[in-house]
């Protein structure tokens, strides 16, 4: 898997994981608002999310810890909102709030800025509640690339699940998979003379792509950016195609050639 896919899936499933909590909603409305002009309750704008009819309030809801007295802090139920249902319940707010939810928004999407307390949520629970909703769905991000493959060795599916999820997490939660030496059929072509049309025809024509021989994994297209499972050949499977294209004879000379290292 290259850069660049890896940095698209990662964007995918960072604008899926992206929230902002109705807390911070409030916040910024009221920061927004014209000086004298009423202050929106936090419980008040909770009752117009349930009345949305264009979000499902259930599947958001959730708690942050807010301060309280004497340097005390409480659970406070509240709304951990994606980007769409942020940017509905600020389209009836004028266009400076709309523009800063946006823009607060495009920043936690982008990774550019860490997630910043707001005066009533100082507290790292919406960092640790991205984090592991970003995780979830890195992870099922993964599991689908790997289902629309299903020639993918298990070493390959490892290391795309552990690409993903290792920049997710900021550290290495999850092993990359310790892989045998693989060579393409372009390089198994040149250490015995041949195509590597030629090395895939004698793959197919005598069942090799199995996992005696190599593996599946993910090579970018030559005619686009798109990754497409191409067959890697271990040692095992570079000696078999060279004992299908010499004589048996010959064999024995070609063994110098097969270094893998």
């Amino acid at each position: 898997m290259n850069d660049r896919v890896k940095y698209e899936l990662l964007k995918a499933a960072a604008a899926q994981a992206v929230t902002m909590s109705s807390i911070e909603l409030v916040d910024i409305i009221n920061e927004m608002r014209e000086p004298g002009s009423a202050e929106l309750r936090h419980d008040n704008f909770m009752v117009k999310i349930e009345k949305h009819p264009g979000i499902t309030s259930p599947k958001f809801l959730g708690h942050v810890q807010v301060p309280g007295p004497n340097g005390s802090s409480r659970q406070s139920k509240c709304y951990h909102l994606p980007k769409r249902e942020s940017e509905l319940m600020v389209m009836s707010e004028s266009l400076a709030v709309q523009t800063k939810v946006y823009d607060r928004l495009v920043e936690l999407e982008s990774g550019m800025l860490p997630v910043q307390q707001t005066r009533r949520s100082a507290n790292p629970s919406l960092d640790s509640f991205r984090q592991a909703r970003a995780l979830e769905i890195t992870t099922r991000v993964a599991a689908e690339l790997c289902a629309k493959f299903p020639a993918l060795g298990l070493p390959a599916q490892q290391g795309i699940y552990a690409a993903l999820v290792n920049t997710v997490a900021g550290q290495d939660v999850m092993p990359l998979p310790t892989i045998e030496k693989m060579i393409s059929a372009t390089e198994v072509g040149k250490i015995h003379g041949i195509s590597k049309n030629a090395v895939g025809k004698l793959a197919n024509e005598h069942g090799l792509k199995i996992p005696q021989y190599g593996e599946f994994m993910l090579d970018k297209s030559r005619s686009s950016d798109k990754q497409m499972p191409s067959f890697r050949y271990n040692a095992a499977g570079v000696a078999r195609i060279g004992e299908l294209v010499r004589p048996k004879g010959a064999a024995a000379g070609t063994q110098g050639q097969l270094d893998m290292g």
